[in-house]
């Protein structure tokens, strides 16, 4: 049997942790996401992705305690992030720092890995985008701090910025953190099935899976989507940069999903109303101005509704990071449904293993 190309449509396995219901609703093991991000915290929702069901308060309470636990020593986070070469963008210095971070695990055969990773990977993804711009070793305080926060959208928040954030700063985190936390067997998490299937260790399923994320048609489309708004709010007008960039046959970035053909990507309406809350929070509504327009124009020009992206993007910028952040942090937020497929393939004891259909020459003789 031929599949067509890119596995348009295919299915290849069963999975209890993430789809559509009959209802065409995104389910995290079974929970409605739209539900999950206003009544459950991320490290809530990580714990259902990895245990099936969502914690007790006292699990809860120890989840947390146990995370703040395993976070490393600021010299042995400065030690990580030396290793990566200073030019290396943020994106490609995940593998770097996944690898060398696993030299610590396998020190430490109590860690539970999963979250061995899950707490210490987007700390050192800010702490190597700060040390871009201050020396190391002066952000060992900030450092200090970060970590003793109730959560771990507090802890990073207060790292990168150097203060602890509000409430409201953390809440409208773990909204983003909570909706790019799973979706299925996308690419990156295609990617770290494959790998796992062969018995390999986490962590270089991991750096597969943050290998294919950054690509430009998965991953890594929220960035320019950025520079994509720019551009439109310094054109003549909406409908006239959409008219070109029908004419020009222009991806347009933050539009359009394979899953949600025809329709909106359901984590978009969520997202869109925390960046409300965030634009009146802060006296501002260009931004909602801009991506409402370009969602009319689009959708009446060229047939294509908004996805995550497009409201995730310029939440982020409201939240302070740097935009070559953007990518690697949704990532980091990603790893919670990797770990859960990396366990679920694990389980099957069966290796990924496709067939090609051999195109070449017949023979050629020597």
């Amino acid at each position: 049997m031929r599949a067509p190309e890119g596995l348009d449509g295919v299915i290849i396995t069963d999975t209890k942790i993430s789809g559509l219901n009959s209802r065409g609703c995104l389910v995290y093991r079974g929970y409605d996401v739209e539900q999950l991000v206003e009544k459950s915290t991320f490290a809530d929702v990580t714990w259902l992705l990895w245990n099936s069901r969502l914690p007790t308060e006292s699990e809860r309470n120890e989840f947390r305690l146990k995370s703040q636990r395993l976070i490393i020593s600021f010299a042995e986070a400065e030690k990580i992030v030396r290793a990566v070469p200073r030019g290396m963008s943020p994106m490609r210095s995940l593998p770097v720092i996944v690898a060398v971070l696993s030299e610590l695990k396998h020190r430490n055969a109590a860690a539970d890995e999963f979250n061995f990773f899950w707490v210490n990977i987007p700390l050192l993804l800010v702490l190597f985008a700060r040390s871009r711009e201050s020396e190391i070793a002066s952000l060992e305080t900030d450092w200090n701090r970060s970590i003793r926060a109730d959560s771990m959208s507090h802890a990073i928040l207060c790292f990168y910025h150097g203060r602890m954030p509000s409430d409201f700063e953390a809440s409208t985190f773990d909204h983003v953190r909570t909706l790019y936390a799973e979706h299925g067997l996308n690419a990156s998490t295609f990617a770290a099935r494959v790998v796992a299937s062969t018995q390999v260790e986490t962590e270089i399923a991991l750096a597969a899976a943050f290998g294919a994320f950054g690509g430009e048609i998965h991953g890594g489309a929220i960035e320019q989507l950025m520079s994509m708004l720019d551009e439109v709010s310094k054109s003549p007008s909406v409908s006239s940069w959409v008219a070109e960039a029908k004419r020009s046959k222009r991806l347009v970035m933050g539009f359009g999903h394979r899953i949600y053909k025809g329709r909106f990507d359901v984590r978009f309406e969520k997202m869109r109303a925390q960046l409300v809350a965030v634009c009146r929070n802060e006296g501002i509504d260009d931004i909602l101005k801009l991506i409402d327009s370009l969602t009319e124009c689009v959708g009446q020009e060229m047939s294509l509704y908004p996805n995550l992206d497009l409201a995730c993007g310029p939440t982020l910028e409201r939240l302070g990071f740097s935009r070559d952040l953007f990518v690697p942090l949704t990532a980091a937020s990603r790893l919670s449904g990797w770990c859960a497929h990396i366990a679920e393939q694990r389980e099957r004891k069966k290796l990924i293993r496709p067939s090609a259909c051999y195109t070449g020459a017949d023979q050629i003789e020597v």
